[in-house]
């Protein structure tokens, strides 16, 4: 992933406006990213350390998954 204000790695459109949702009860233990970009499909996981240390980031499943994406793509358009 490259710095704030720059542009995302994974599908170039510009990092700021990337949503980052936490999918754990503890913020700290991670989430997901998603593009905010209507029919982006970028995604990736992020945690902070040394919560990352404790396992795998929770990702949800495929459907959950398109529902968040639906949703930060719809409330970026407003």
């Amino acid at each position: 992933m490259s710095e704030t204000g720059g542009d995302c790695e994974t599908c170039e459109h510009p990092m700021d406006p990337h949503a980052m949702i936490p999918t754990a009860e503890d913020p700290r233990e991670g989430g997901v990213m998603l593009c905010p970009v209507p029919g982006c499909l970028c995604f990736a996981t992020w945690s902070v350390p040394p919560f990352s240390e404790r396992g795998a980031v929770l990702v949800p499943d495929t459907e959950e998954l398109a529902a968040m994406r639906a949703f930060v793509q719809k409330i970026h358009l407003n």
